[in-house]
């Protein structure tokens, strides 16, 4: 129950209008709530970048060019 809260907050809508979404929105809405919530800090802030980095399905070459030049390192 604590993800219909979470939404409930985050959404303004009442336990009815909550329950009463499809499921796929209903994660939407959780997924931006826990996105917003992150952002405040610094440190989750630090944490989405790192899983949206870890989450890249093709990997960023010109950084690691950059890196084997030396260039990110100074």
């Amino acid at each position: 129950m604590a993800a219909v809260g979470r939404v409930i907050a985050y959404s303004g809508l009442d336990l009815h209008g909550v329950l009463q979404l499809s499921y796929d929105l209903f994660l939407c809405c959780l997924r931006r709530s826990v996105i917003d919530d992150l952002m405040q800090t610094e440190k989750g802030q630090e944490l989405l970048y790192d899983w949206q980095r870890l989450n890249a399905e093709e990997p960023d070459m010109d950084a690691a060019r950059a890196a084997m030049r030396g260039e990110i390192w100074d």
